[in-house]
C-alpha cells in the first residue's frame, strides 16, 4: 500500500492584507475528512514567513508516495505568470523573500522523493501560477527520466484563473462533497463506479471541475505525467460486490431485458416442467446436483434468475409450492475461475470463513441444519483446461452437502457427466433446454409480452417473423431478448412495416447491426465503437478496466502509429463515458482487484467479435506492451494496472513468441518481480497447447512453469498454491499424453524435494486430494504421511505463511483422511491400524457431527434426555469433533458454549449441570425484571421450587461487588426464612421512619432475617 499524505495550508489572519473567514476552517475540515479515509496530514494555521519556511519542508518531505497539498489564503500577482503566495506576516510589497512561490512547493516534494503531487491552490489568481509548475515539472522530469525509475506525476487545481479573484470557501465546499459523497455530475462517473476501491489525482480533479457551481469564478487545471497511484478512497467502494453482479445478471435475464432499458416488466415465461422439477427437487432438501443444459441462448441464465427470485420471494416470481428455507443463496459466475477461485468465490457467498479447498468448505457446512442453496452459472465458462478439476475436486465432493444449481453449455461434456454420476449421499438430476418442447409457445409468449405496447397494429406479423428466426438460431432466448430490445429501441416514428429492415439471421447479427447504427452517434463512428468493444471481447477475467487499459486496447485496433494511440489519452475519459452510455445493454460492470471492469454480457456477442485473430493479437500484444510502458520497462510494478499485471500472461501465452519474449524480458532485468509473471505465463502457455491438444510443447511448457514456481515456493512459501495449480496441469498432460505412470514419481520427486515439514505436508494433503487423478491407496499413504509430519515435525504456533496454519492444515488432513474412509472403510480399517494404531474417534466424525448438530439444536428440558440417550456424546471423540467445529467457525457462541456444557457433563454429571443450567435461567429471569418489585416477587414465588435450591444463593453471592445480584441473595435470605415480602415492603417503601420500623421488626424475628435486611437496606 502506497503512503499517501495531506498538508494543508491555511491563512484567514493576516497584518496587512483582509480577512479571510473560511481558510483555517477550510483546510482544517479538509484533513479530518481525509484523516477519517487513513491519509496521515499535516496543518500549518496562519503561518508566518518563517513558519513556513520552517516547518513545510518537515510536513511535505518524506513522508509519502501521493501527497496533496491544500494552500488557502490571499495571492499577489506581480508578473503575467508571477504568483505569489502571502503569508499571515507578509507586507503590502509582497516581495520574493516574504512570499511563498508555488512551483517551490512542487519542487520541494519531487525531491523530497514524493511520486504523486497535486497542489491544489484555493487563492485568487492561482492559474497563473500553472506554466511555473509546468516548467519546474519538465525540468524534474528529464532529470529523474533514467532506467529505474519510478516516473512522477504532478497536477495543479486552481481555483481561479489569472485574472479572477475566488469566492472564499468555494473550491473546498466543493473538494468535500467529493471527497464524502462522489461526484454529481454524469461527465466521468464510472470512475467513481462502486468497484473502484479509489480514484487518481486527474479523476478527483475532473470531478471537481465538472461538479463546479454555475456563477462562479471557473477553476483551471494543469497535468504533467499519468497519475498510477491511488489518491483517495472511493466513497462509494462496495467491496465483495461480485455477488451483487451475478445477482443482476441473472435479474435481467430472468425479467428478459436489456441493462439500460427503461423498462421494469417482468417477461419469464414458460419453461413450467422444469421449474416444477427444479421446486420439488430443492423443496426436497436431498444434498445433490441439478445441471440445467441448453445450446448458447436457450435461457439457462433466465431460468436461474427466476430460481434466485423464487428462493428470494421476489414478486412475479411465485406460483406453485412457495419456497421455505433460506431466503439466501450463493451466486457465481463461473466465467475465467479456476478451481482455487471458484473456492473462495463459494466460501465468501456462503458466507464462511476462508478456506483453500472445498473439504474446507464441507468442514464449516457441518454445523448447518439445513443444506445451503449454491447456483452457479456459466460453467462452461470456466478455464478450459481447469473444468475438469473445478468439477471433480470441487463439486463433486461439495454435492454431497449442499443443493447445487448448476447452468451448462453441455451436460455431455466428460467433466459434466461426472458431477451428474450417480453417487454416495448425491441426488443427480439434469434438464436439457434444446430438447424443450415448448420452447416455440415459450418464446412467442415473451415476443407477444414485450412488444404488445410498441406494434399493437403489427403485433401478430411481428412475432411471427421475430419467433421463426429465433428457433432457426441457435439461441431462441438470446436472439428475441435483442431483436425485441433493437425493435423497441427503434419503434418510434418508424413507418409501418418498417421493422421487417431490422431483423437479422441470428444474435451476432443483431449486435453487428446495433454497433452500426448507434455507432454513428459517436465521436469516431462505428469504426472506434466496434475497437472499444472487440477489446472487451478479447479481455480476460472480470473484464478490462477502464483505468489506462481499456481505452489504450481500443486504439491499438484503429491507430497505426505511437503518436495517435498517445493521442487518445487525453480523451480516454469522455470516450469510456460515451461508450458506456451508447452500449451499456451490452457491457457488464464487476469489479476485479479494486478496479470496476467491463465485458460484453454474453458469450454470443464475444464471439461475433473475435472471428479475427489478427485482432485478438493485436489486443494482446497491447497488454504485453502497455504493461513494459506503465512498469517503465519493469522498473516501476506497482505502475502497471492491476489488470495488465494480473491477466499479461494469459494474453501473451495467447499472442505467442513476441509477447512471451517482452515478459522474459523483463524478468531477466527484474527476476524478484517479474519471474511469478513468467512462471503465469508458461503454465497459460501449456494450458492453451493442452486445449488444442499439442501435447509435447504443452508438456514442456508445464515442466518450465512447474520448475519456476517450485523455486519460487522454495524461497516463498505463499507460492504453494500456484505450484500445486501447475501440477495439477502436468499432470493432466501426461495422462493425456498416455503416460499415466510417470503422474506418482513426479509428484513424489516434487514433494520430497520440499524440505521444510509444512510445506511438504501442504503438498501431500493437495495430492491426497486429488481425487479424480490418483488411486485411493496414493491419497491414503499421502494422507497419513501429511498427518504424521503434521503431529512429528511441525511445531505450533503462527506460520510463515498463513496456507501453512499447522492447526487448519492438521484439519485439513483429518477432513481428508474421514473422506478416504468413507469412500473404503474396510480397506481403511485394514490398513490404519498397522501405520498409526487404533482408529481415532475423529474418524467417526461425520456420526458425530450430526449428533452434536441435532444436541446443540434441543431446548434445555429435553437435551438431558438426548444426551443420556446418545451416549457418544459424552466420549473423547465428541469434544475432538465440536473442537473442530470451533476451529472452523471460532467466533460462534453455541459452539464454545456447548464445548463448555460437555466438560462440565465429564465433571460432574448430566442432571447436576443442566440443573445449574435450570437454575441460572431462573435467576437471570429474575434479574431483568428489577426494579419492578411487584413482577420480582411474583416471579419469585412463581419459581421458588428453583431460585430455594442453595445454588441460587451461592451463584449470586459469588460477586460481593455486583449490588444487584447481591441484593437478590438477600432476598432469597429472607424467602428461605419465610420472610418472603418483608424486602420487596422494605425496597417499595420511601417513607424513612417506616423503613426503620421494618428493620427493628425484622431484628426481633431473628437475626438471619435481620442481617439479610439490614445488608439489603444498603445495597438498595
Amino acid at each position: 500500500m502506497n503512503a499517501r499524505r495531506y498538508v494543508g495550508i491555511g491563512i484567514g489572519q493576516y497584518r496587512d492584507f483582509p480577512t479571510l473567514p473560511k481558510a483555517v476552517a477550510d483546510a482544517d475540515e479538509l484533513r479530518t475528512e481525509l484523516e477519517r479515509r487513513q491519509l496521515s496530514a499535516g496543518l500549518l494555521e496562519n503561518p508566518s514567513d518563517r513558519d513556513v519556511r520552517e516547518r513545510l519542508r518537515e510536513l511535505i518531505g518524506g513522508h509519502a508516495d501521493v501527497l496533496i497539498v491544500y494552500w488557502a489564503g490571499h495571492a499577489v500577482l506581480a508578473g503575467q505568470f508571477d504568483l505569489r503566495l502571502v503569508m499571515a506576516d507578509t507586507s503590502p510589497a509582497a516581495t520574493l523573500n516574504e512570499t511563498t512561490n508555488p512551483a517551490a512547493l512542487v519542487e520541494e516534494a519531487l525531491r523530497a522523493g514524493v511520486s504523486h503531487v497535486l497542489l491544489i491552490l484555493d487563492t485568487c489568481y492561482s492559474a497563473a501560477a500553472t506554466a511555473d509548475i509546468a516548467r519546474v515539472a519538465s525540468q524534474i522530469d528529464s532529470m529523474r527520466s533514467l532506467p529505474g525509475d519510478r516516473g512522477f506525476y504532478v497536477g495543479v487545481l486552481a481555483s481561479a484563473r489569472p485574472y479572477e479573484p475566488a469566492v472564499d470557501g468555494a473550491l473546498a465546499a466543493t473538494l468535500l462533497r467529493i471527497v464524502r459523497h462522489g461526484p454529481q455530475s454524469e461527465q466521468g462517473l464510472h470512475n467513481w463506479s462502486d468497484y473502484n476501491a479509489d480514484v487518481n489525482a486527474r479523476e478527483l480533479v475532473s470531478a471537481v471541475v465538472a461538479d463546479w457551481p454555475a456563477g462562479l469564478q471557473q477553476p483551471r487545471v494543469i497535468h504533467n505525467g499519468e497519475p498510477y497511484l491511488p489518491m483517495l478512497p472511493n466513497p462509494r467502494y462496495q467491496p465483495g460486490k461480485r455477488a451483487e453482479l451475478v445477482t443482476r445478471q441473472l435479474e435481467l435475464a430472468y425479467r428478459g431485458v436489456g441493462e439500460q432499458e427503461a423498462d421494469d416488466g417482468v417477461y419469464f415465461t414458460g419453461r413450467e416442467r422444469l421449474r416444477e422439477d427444479l421446486r420439488r427437487w430443492l423443496i426436497a432438501g436431498q444434498p445433490g446436483a441439478f445441471v440445467v443444459s441448453g445450446p448458447v441462448g436457450s435461457g439457462k441464465s433466465a431460468v436461474l434468475g427466476w430460481l434466485t427470485a423464487w428462493i428470494e420471494g421476489r414478486t412475479g416470481a411465485d406460483g406453485g409450492t412457495p419456497w421455505s428455507g433460506q431466503s439466501h443463496c450463493a451466486l457465481v459466475n463461473a466465467r475465467d475461475l479456476d478451481e482455487q477461485s471458484m473456492v473462495a468465490a463459494l466460501t465468501i457467498g456462503l458466507g464462511l470463513q476462508k478456506a483453500n479447498t472445498a473439504m474446507g468448505i464441507v468442514d464449516q457446512l457441518a454445523t448447518r441444519v439445513a443444506p445451503p442453496v449454491i447456483v452457479i452459472d456459466g460453467l462452461n465458462e470456466a478455464r478450459p483446461t481447469v473444468l475438469p478439476k473445478i468439477v471433480d475436486d470441487v463439486l463433486v465432493l461439495l454435492r454431497g452437502h449442499v443443493l447445487l444449481v448448476v447452468a451448462a453449455r453441455n451436460d455431455g461434456d466428460p467433466a459434466l457427466r461426472r458431477l451428474v454420476a450417480p453417487g454416495r449421499r448425491a441426488n443427480v438430476r439434469r434438464h436439457n433446454l434444446g430438447q424443450d418442447r415448448d420452447t416455440r409457445a415459450d418464446v412467442t409468449a415473451y415476443v407477444e409480452a414485450r412488444l404488445r405496447a410498441a406494434y399493437p397494429e403489427d403485433l401478430a406479423a411481428v412475432t411471427a417473423a421475430v419467433v421463426h428466426r429465433a428457433l432457426a438460431s441457435e439461441g431462441a432466448f438470446l436472439y428475441a431478448r435483442m431483436v425485441t430490445g433493437r425493435l423497441l429501441a427503434t419503434a418510434g416514428g418508424a413507418a409501418p412495416g418498417d421493422w421487417r429492415s431490422r431483423l437479422a439471421a441470428d444474435a451476432a447479427a443483431v449486435f453487428g447491426a446495433e454497433i452500426e447504427r448507434i455507432g454513428k452517434t459517436m465521436t469516431g463512428g462505428p469504426a472506434r465503437a466496434r475497437a472499444l468493444l472487440t477489446a472487451l471481447a478479447w479481455s480476460a477475467g472480470a473484464g478490462l478496466s477502464a483505468r489506462r487499459v481499456w481505452p489504450a486496447l481500443g486504439r491499438a485496433l484503429t491507430a497505426s502509429t505511437d503518436a495517435e494511440r498517445a493521442a487518445a489519452t487525453a480523451d480516454a475519459d469522455s470516450e469510456i463515458a460515451e461508450v458506456l452510455s451508447a452500449f451499456g445493454q451490452y457491457i457488464l460492470e464487476s469489479g476485479e482487484a479494486g478496479r470496476a471492469c467491463y465485458r460484453l454480457f454474453h458469450d454470443d456477442l464475444v464471439r461475433a467479435l473475435t472471428r479475427d485473430p489478427a485482432q485478438g493479437r493485436l489486443v494482446d500484444l497491447a497488454v504485453v506492451r502497455l504493461l513494459a510502458e506503465q512498469s517503465n520497462e519493469g522498473a516501476n510494478p506497482e505502475g502497471a494496472e492491476p489488470y495488465l499485471r494480473r491477466h499479461a500472461p494469459a494474453h501473451a501465452a495467447r499472442a505467442g513468441d513476441e509477447a512471451i519474449g517482452v515478459i522474459e524480458a523483463l524478468a531477466a532485468k527484474y527476476p524478484g518481480e517479474y519471474r511469478p509473471m513468467l512462471a503465469a505465463t508458461r503454465h497459460a502457455l501449456a494450458a492453451r497447447l493442452l486445449e488444442a491438444h499439442d501435447l509435447a510443447p504443452a508438456q514442456a511448457a508445464a515442466e518450465e512453469a512447474i520448475a519456476l514456481r517450485e523455486a519460487l515456493a522454495a524461497q516463498d512459501p505463499a507460492g504453494l498454491a500456484v505450484l500445486t495449480a501447475s501440477l495439477g496441469l502436468g499432470a493432466r498432460i501426461l495422462r493425456e499424453r498416455g503416460d499415466a505412470p510417470a503422474v506418482e514419481p513426479r509428484f513424489g520427486a516434487i514433494i520430497n524435494g520440499f524440505t521444510d515439514p509444512a510445506g511438504r505436508a501442504y503438498l501431500l494433503l493437495w495430492a491426497c486430494q486429488a481425487i479424480a487423478r490418483r488411486t485411493w491407496r496414493h491419497r491414503f499413504d499421502d494422507g497419513v504421511a501429511a498427518l504424521g509430519l503434521l503431529r512429528d515435525q511441525v511445531p505450533p504456533g503462527p506460520p510463515a505463511v498463513a496456507i501453512l496454519d499447522p492447526a487448519k492444515l492438521l484439519a485439513t488432513a483429518k477432513t481428508a483422511l474421514k473422506g478416504l474412509y468413507a469412500e473404503d472403510e474396510c480397506e481403511f480399517e485394514r490398513l490404519w491400524p498397522a501405520r498409526l494404531g487404533p482408529l481415532p474417534g475423529w474418524i467417526y466424525d461425520d456420526q458425530l457431527r450430526e449428533l452434536l448438530v441435532e444436541w446443540m439444536g434441543r431446548p434445555l428440558d429435553a437435551a438431558p434426555a438426548y444426551l443420556k440417550a446418545n451416549p457418544a456424546l459424552l466420549e473423547p471423540a465428541a469434544a475432538e469433533a465440536l473442537d473442530r467445529l470451533i476451529a472452523a467457525a471460532p467466533d460462534d457462541p453455541v459452539l464454545r458454549e456447548h464445548r463448555a456444557l460437555l466438560d462440565a457433563v465429564a465433571a460432574d454429571g448430566i442432571d447436576a449441570v443442566y440443573r445449574r443450567l435450570e437454575l441460572k435461567n431462573a435467576i437471570e429471569e429474575w434479574l431483568i425484571v428489577a426494579p419492578n418489585w411487584t413482577r420480582s416477587a411474583n416471579h419469585l414465588m412463581c419459581h421458588q421450587h428453583l431460585l430455594l435450591d442453595p445454588w441460587c444463593r451461592e451463584h449470586l453471592a459469588a460477586d460481593p461487588l455486583d449490588d444487584l445480584a447481591m441484593l437478590h441473595a438477600d432476598l432469597l435470605v429472607l424467602a428461605v426464612e419465610g420472610q418472603p415480602y418483608v424486602g420487596y415492603m422494605y425496597l417499595e417503601e420511601r417513607d424513612p421512619d417506616r423503613r426503620a420500623e421494618l428493620l427493628a421488626k425484622a431484628a426481633a424475628t431473628g437475626p438471619e432475617v435481620h442481617r439479610a435486611l439490614a445488608d439489603l437496606a444498603i445495597r438498595a
